[in-house]
């Protein structure tokens, strides 16, 4: 017995997807002894992977902690702060040849992290959309077309044609007060065209 939980143990170790039939088989063993041996001895239960958006660094978290510190500070500093920023940001729709729950499960001691899958790592295609909002919803959703690279020539023409109209429609209160367009610092955010669109 004490042979048949050090080899349950190894062959989990090496692949948590292991089904409880094919350990079970590789023993030789019965699939009840299989499974008492997994559950009640191993201590381990079957999880499936939950999903999040990005597998992120230390060194991005911190800096995602101090953004969100500087921002707090700066709402308590300035009046109606937060109501007056206008965001803008990139959306990637993914197209996925997803595996099930079943497919994606592994097997998990109780004190172990579950499981992650990242919802970028399966694509089979992509899509992008511009995407412009404040506190009260959205703005302006804007497709690029396939193929299109934003760089920052077609980032000011999104500003010019497409924003200004959509804020005069939605935010026209908001234009007429000190208002803040918030973006990342890529490259077609802060290149030099970028600055002759006010």
């Amino acid at each position: 017995m004490d042979v048949n939980i050090a080899k349950a143990a190894e062959l989990l170790e090496n692949d948590q997807r292991l089904m409880l039939r094919e350990l079970s088989a590789s023993r030789n063993i019965s699939f009840e002894c299989t499974q008492h041996i997994v559950t009640e001895i191993l201590q381990m239960r079957r999880v499936c992977a939950r999903w999040v958006p990005r597998n992120l660094t230390e060194e991005q978290m911190q800096q995602q902690v101090q953004v969100c510190t500087n921002t707090v500070q700066m709402s308590e500093m300035i009046p109606n702060f937060l109501t007056s920023i206008v965001t803008c940001d990139e959306l990637w729709i993914h197209h996925y040849d997803l595996l099930s729950q079943q497919q994606s499960s592994v097997w998990k001691h109780s004190n172990s992290p579950p499981p992650k899958k990242f919802c970028s790592s399966l694509s089979a295609g992509k899509v992008m959309f511009l995407l412009f909002f404040d506190a009260h919803g959205m703005i302006l959703q804007h497709w690029v077309p396939h193929g299109q690279i934003v760089n920052g020539d077609y980032y000011a023409n999104i500003l010019k044609t497409h924003f200004r109209g959509a804020m005069r429609k939605r935010r026209l209160d908001l234009l007429k007060k000190q208002w803040f367009l918030l973006q990342d610092n890529a490259r077609p955010h802060t290149a030099a065209d970028i600055g002759s669109t006010d």
